[in-house]
């Protein structure tokens, strides 16, 4: 059991001049160095971690293998897990059995790392995946990519697609989110009690969906290309990063769904000299850490103001933009990182202090991971189907794409058969 006095942020970052460690981490409150993990140079946004915190993952940028360390090692646990070319997109499911989907192109790739086996391939984009993230339960993922699609995934179908026998098969998305006119460039799920799922896109857009109904309730709309996003936990503030560098905070909780959000620029806070690369808050909401192609990663606190409108909507809520409206704006801290080339992955976790000490035990699940080889499926051919035909999803249309409701007794009933299809 973690004792609160022993909890800590720690942030994950990598970048290219690290050498002879990938990443670092540091120590939100203080801004001291934590730790250090040995390797190559990380594909960014591929960075994430399982078990729960004990095992962080990332795409090695000079080799097509995933590399794979214990949360307080150094060095890198001989686990190969090699691919057939360079990833663009990974994630880790957060509950056993732990599955690994890594994207190669158009094509996504799912593992069992406990059984060390390639589960399926995924063959449904037809540009290149761009974001992967799997849902708090670990029943189910989503996928965005170059094409403006989003997809989610069921974990059960590929489960049972994979026990027909042939990998190669290809299993259709449990649902289809809708599309951007322009490529998603990042994802987040947010999962709290209201269960959120937020993308960007280069077509200077956010959109949210509700998790349990997959119902688009806002479209953000910015002034430029959106590089990052993330959302509290209580999903009731956004937080945005842009290709010009700026953070943009948004608190969503008093507006009505189905809206329509124009931010205007004086909401902007210039934060990065370059694109920003990653944001995520902390667990309170009230500190937000960003990091930039500028090689910075900064930390802020989040202020509240009333000093005018916080945005315009083409769907007017009561009150919404009355003179004296909240503002949120951000107050730098401190830096925790620098002059170590462009961030490629950050990522914060709340861990007990423990966990990063060398002496701190090892846990029966360490073993449990598979030593991966190279198989002969990786000369295998992959064939895309056609895509599907280009539709602009619009918001009064969304309904019209959901197939059946998604609640949190059929997330349940997914995951118990995912486990009878394993253990039968």
């Amino acid at each position: 059991m973690y004792m609160m006095e022993d909890l800590i942020n720690a942030v994950i970052v990598t970048a290219p001049n690290l050498a002879p460690s990938s990443a670092y981490v540091y120590d939100v409150l203080t801004g001291t160095t934590l730790h250090s993990y040995k390797g190559q140079q990380t594909v960014p946004g591929t960075l994430c971690t399982s078990g729960p915190e004990e095992f962080v993952f990332a795409a090695c940028k000079e080799r097509s293998s995933v590399l794979t360390w214990q949360l307080n090692r150094h060095e890198l646990l001989d686990i190969r897990l090699f691919l057939p070319g360079r990833v663009t997109a990974m994630d880790v499911s957060p509950t056993p059995p732990t599955m690994l989907v890594a994207a190669i192109g158009e094509v996504m790739h799912v593992f069992n790392l406990e059984s060390g086996s390639r589960v399926l391939l995924i063959k449904r984009h037809f540009q290149p995946v761009t974001s992967i993230a799997f849902f708090p339960c670990g029943a189910y993922f989503a996928s965005a990519g170059a094409d403006g699609f989003m997809y989610v995934w069921s974990v059960a179908s590929i489960v049972a697609t994979s026990a027909q026998g042939d990998t190669r098969q290809n299993v259709q998305p449990h649902k289809q989110l809708g599309q951007h006119s322009d490529k998603v460039t990042c994802m987040h799920v947010s999962g709290g009690t209201e269960g959120r799922l937020i993308s960007g896109s280069a077509d200077h857009t956010c959109r949210v969906y509700d998790l349990y109904t997959l119902c688009l309730l806002y479209t953000i709309v910015l002034s430029c290309e959106v590089t990052a996003v993330h959302m509290t936990l209580m999903a009731t503030r956004i937080i945005v990063g842009t290709q010009a560098g700026q953070l943009v905070l948004l608190d969503i909780s008093p507006y009505q769904t189905a809206s329509t959000i124009r931010l205007r620029d004086e909401l902007c806070n210039t934060c990065h000299e370059g694109p920003v690369s990653a944001v995520q808050f902390l667990l309170s909401g009230t500190t937000v850490v960003s990091a930039g192609e500028d090689g910075e990663v900064k930390v802020w606190a989040v202020e509240e103001r009333t000093d005018g409108v916080a945005a315009s909507f083409e769907q007017r809520s009561a009150g919404a933009e009355e003179e004296g409206s909240t503002r949120l704006r951000l107050t730098l801290q401190r830096t925790l990182h620098r002059n170590k080339g462009p961030v490629s992955n950050m990522r914060v976790l709340l861990i007990d202090r423990k966990q990063l000490s060398g002496d701190y035990e090892d846990r029966p699940g360490v073993q449990e991971l598979a030593s991966f080889q190279p198989l002969a499926w990786m000369d295998t051919a992959v064939t895309v189907p056609p895509p599907p035909p280009a539709m602009r999803t619009t918001d009064n249309s969304v309904a019209a794409h959901l197939m059946r409701q998604f609640t949190l007794e059929h997330c349940h009933d997914e995951w118990r058969s995912i486990e009878f299809l394993l253990n039968r």
